[in-house]
């Protein structure tokens, strides 16, 4: 097995590559919409509303969008970011995630 610090630095360099590329940052989004489908159907199930309903779907695509938006610029510009400095961005995005869903439910 790599080591973390390893794996962290190769994860930035995957980053800051599809950060620099077009057709990269394509491919990565359509690879994202899969994730949303999936998160909205667990959603949906949660609160016992249909998959295609918009509340799941929007906190599906605020989770998906706000952990990538995390992972391709703060990764990408901050390669030596620890996991405890990134641990309170991803609580701020599940949060906000909750908020909305609670707001629409």
């Amino acid at each position: 097995m790599r080591p973390l610090g390893e794996i962290w630095a190769l994860r930035t360099k995957r980053a800051t590559l599809i950060v620099e590329d077009e057709d990269l940052r394509g491919r990565a989004r359509a690879s994202y919409y899969e994730l949303v489908r999936l998160i909205a159907a667990a959603i949906g199930k949660d609160t016992g509303l249909p998959t295609d309903a918009l509340a799941p779907r929007l906190t599906a695509y605020i989770l998906v969008g706000g952990l990538r938006e995390l992972y391709m610029t703060h990764l990408a510009h901050h390669g030596d970011t620890t996991t405890k400095e990134l641990l309170p961005l991803v609580d701020r995005v599940l949060s906000f995630a909750r908020t909305g869903l609670a707001e629409l439910v």
